[in-house]
This record gives C-alpha cells, structure tokens and sequence, in this order.
C-alpha cells in the first residue's frame, strides 16, 4: 500500500513539474503581415513578451498558427529579465531598449538577431525610462518611444541612416509659460 502511494506521489509530481510553462497564459505584444519574396505568400506573424513568436498563412481560413520559436534563443541573445513591449516587423524591442530584427522567409530562413541596444546604438541614454511602443511613418522611419517621451528614429535614408539615433522629446520644452502679473501692472499697461 504505501509503495503504490509513493509511485502515485512521484507520478502527480513529475506531472506538477512539467505543466507549469504551459498553463501560464501568453502575452502577446504585437500582430503583423508579412510577405515572403520567395513564396509570393502573405503571412501574419505574432510575437509574444517572452520572445515567442507564431505564424500563419493569410490564405488560410481560419488561419492556422504554427509555433516558430522563441526569438532571444533564436538570436543567441538571453532575455534575462526583458520582455518584448512592442513588435512591428522586421523590429522587436524590449521595455529596456533591447532591439532585435528578423523573421526572414517564413518556413525557409526564418531568423532573429540581436542588434545591439537603443541606448548605446543612438549615443543617448534611456535615464531609466521604458520603451512602450514602435511604430512607423509614411516617409521611411520607424520609431521608438520611451514612457517619458523620448523619440528614437531609425531612418532608412536620410537622418542617420540604418541606425538608430535619439530624435527629441515630445515635451522637451514643457508645458508653455505664462506671465502673471498683477491686476494694477496690467491696467497701466492697457491704459
């Protein structure tokens, strides 16, 4: 009796062990489509915080997701306590500007690489602030921007080309000033 109670501890045990990855929910940070050059195929890729990143075939319907991988493994480059905030292809980017490209052709080369960090690529430190998104302009830019409202630009002509480079604040000059002057100051002045 007590050896049965045993092999049934050890096996709710093993199974304890092993189910823990899986029933913690992804967060996913950002969907896209893509095209492959080679195929002439659409694709939606999908990319979670923890670097994980999925794909699917915008010919199907619904679409079937397949697991690619995780991208900090894919690029040799351990995430250690980084999360990606915001996906936007070909860039990934963690909330301590941690910057990664890829995808490649999805189902031939697919790959991440690691591409160094925002704030050692632009020469201008994050001063703690987080990166919360990406995002991209009409005229060949794509941007970064911190929860403080510093701008990371990464022009592909022009500015600093294919590299990324610290661009402003959105509130550098602050709020607008105004004057206050007293109520007599003001009458001699109109008068």
């Amino acid at each position: 009796m007590l050896k049965g109670i045993f092999v049934c501890v050890c096996l709710l045990f093993h199974a304890v062990a092993y189910a823990g990855p899986q029933s913690v929910p992804l967060q996913f940070v950002g969907v896209s489509g893509s095209n492959d050059a080679y195929s002439h195929r659409y694709w939606i890729l999908a990319v979670a915080a923890n670097g994980d990143w999925f794909s699917a075939n915008v010919s199907d319907s619904p679409p079937i997701w397949t697991p690619r991988g995780n991208l900090f493994a894919m690029s040799g480059h351990l995430a250690g306590s980084q999360r990606i905030v915001s996906f936007m292809p070909p860039w990934a980017i963690t909330q301590d500007g941690d910057i990664y490209s890829g995808g490649g052709n999805i189902g031939i080369s697919e790959y991440w690489v690691y591409e160094g960090n925002l704030a050692s690529l632009s020469g201008h430190s994050l001063n703690g602030q987080e990166i919360v998104a990406l995002g991209r302009s009409i005229v060949g830019v794509d941007w970064a921007i911190t929860s403080g409202g510093d701008i990371y630009g990464y022009y592909y002509s022009g500015g600093c080309p294919n590299t990324w480079c610290y661009t402003g604040n959105v509130v550098a000059s602050g709020p607008t000033g105004s004057a206050t002057e007293a109520w007599g100051a003001l009458k001699v002045r109109y008068r």
